[in-house]
C-alpha cells in the first residue's frame, strides 16, 4: 500500500464518480497506522485495460494505478492467513522421531558436537547428517494448500487419529513439536495434516510423505564415496581390458597418463570432475555381508589416490544382461573391506 504509485491523474475534482466505477467502488481498502486511517478506492479498468481508476482520501482527484496492483490488493481472509505449519528454527532441532501406522519407528538425536546424529538403540548405525537435515528442512518449509477445519482437536474425522504417520521434533530448549499426516486418497496429490504450531487442520502436498523416513536405512550413511572430492589426486580404472589413469594437474584440470607415465592435459577434464560429483551422491542399496576380499577378477575397478596412496577402491561384478540391475560392489581403503 505504501509503495503504490500513481500512473496518471485523470481529473482533479470530479463532480461525478460513477463514470470511473468509484461511486460504488469495486474494492475499498482501509489501513490503520496508529491513530491514522487511510482509505483507497479502486474502480473500473480504463479503456486500454492496463490500469484502474482510483481515489484516496488524501487526494480529491481521480487517478490511475497499474492493473498489476489488483492481484496484490484483491485478497480474501484465507489468502492472508499464515500457511507455514512450523515456526521453529532449523538449527534448534535436537531430536527427530517418526512413528508410522504399521508400527515402524525411526528415532535419532543430535549429539553434543552439534554434527553427529545417532539412532536411539542402534548406535552401530552411522547416520548421514545431510539426510536428517533434509527431513527437517522439508518440514520447516511445508505450507498449507488449504484449510480444512479450524479446530485442530478434531483429528479422527480427518484421518489423523490415528494418523498415517506422526513426527515429533525436540528442540534445544526442551520444547516438543508434533506433526501428523493422514493417508493419501486415490488420485489425490494432497493429504490432511495438523501441526502443534498451526491452529488448524490443513491440506499439504502429499510429496512430504516421501521425505519422512520409515526405516533407519533411509537416513543411514550409505555413501559409495566417503572422500573429499578436492583431495583426490589420481583416479585409476580398469573395465574388462580397458585401463586408464587421470592425474590432477590443477584444481579443475586433469591429465591422462601415457605409457611413459607422464600426464598430458585432458581437454575434457570436466568428465573427471563430473564423475567425482556423481560418486559423491551415489549410495549402495544394502550391505550384502560384513566383509571379505574381492571374489576373483572383478568386472570393473576404480582406485582413488590421496597423498600417493590408495584411499578408496571400488570393484564390482559384471551386471546381469537382463532382470536384476543390482550388482555386488566391494569397497576397500578408507573403510573396512565390505560389499
Amino acid at each position: 500500500f505504501s509503495r503504490l504509485q500513481v500512473e496518471r491523474e485523470i481529473v482533479a475534482a470530479p463532480e461525478d464518480l460513477k463514470p470511473y466505477g468509484l461511486e460504488t467502488p469495486v474494492l475499498r481498502i482501509r489501513v490503520r497506522e496508529g491513530d491514522n486511517r487511510h482509505e483507497l478506492l479502486l474502480g473500473d479498468r480504463n479503456p486500454v485495460g492496463d490500469a484502474r481508476y482510483a481515489r484516496s482520501e488524501a487526494k480529491t482527484s481521480v487517478f490511475l494505478v497499474a492493473e498489476g496492483n489488483w492481484a496484490v490488493f484483491n485478497k480474501g481472509l484465507n489468502d492472508l492467513r499464515r500457511r507455514s505449519l512450523f515456526t521453529f528454527a532449523v538449527d534448534d532441532v535436537r531430536g527427530l522421531r517418526t512413528e508410522w501406522e504399521d508400527g515402524s519407528v525411526v528415532q535419532v538425536r543430535l549429539l553434543d558436537d552439534g554434527k553427529t546424529w545417532q539412532a536411539d538403540g542402534q548406535g552401530d548405525v552411522k547416520i548421514r547428517p545431510g539426510k536428517v537435515e533434509n527431513v527437517i528442512q522439508q518440514l520447516h518449509w511445508l505450507r498449507a494448500i488449504a484449510f480444512v477445519d479450524e479446530d485442530p482437536s478434531k483429528l479422527a474425522p480427518h484421518g489423523l487419529d490415528p494418523p498415517h504417520v506422526k513426527v515429533d521434533l525436540r528442540l534445544s530448549g526442551g520444547e516438543s513439536i508434533e506433526f501428523r499426516l493422514g493417508r493419501v486418497e486415490d488420485g489425490k496429490k494432497d493429504v490432511t495434516a495438523v501441526s502443534s504450531q498451526l491452529h488448524a487442520v490443513v491440506k499439504v502436498n502429499s510429496g512430504v510423505l516421501e521425505d519422512i523416513p520409515k526405516t533407519i536405512s533411509a537416513i543411514e550413511e550409505r555413501s559409495l564415496f566417503p572422500l573429499d572430492r578436492d583431495d583426490v589426486e589420481e583416479v585409476a580404472w580398469k573395465l574388462d581390458n580397458v585401463e586408464g589413469q587421470a592425474v590432477r594437474l590443477e584444481p579443475n584440470k586433469w591429465g591422462m597418463k601415457g605409457k611413459d607415465g607422464k600426464p598430458r592435459e585432458f581437454k575434457d577434464s570436466w568428465r573427471v570432475n563430473s564423475l567425482l560429483w556423481d560418486l559423491g551422491d551415489a549410495e549402495y542399496r544394502e550391505k550384502a555381508d560384513s566383509g571379505g576380499p574381492v571374489a576373483g577378477e572383478p568386472h570393473g575397478r576404480m582406485d582413488f589416490f590421496i597423498g600417493g596412496k590408495i584411499a578408496l577402491s571400488l570393484a564390482w561384478d559384471k551386471p546381469a544382461p537382463e532382470g536384476e540391475a543390482a550388482v555386488h560392489l566391494w569397497m576397500t581403503g578408507s573403510r573396512e573391506a565390505g560389499r
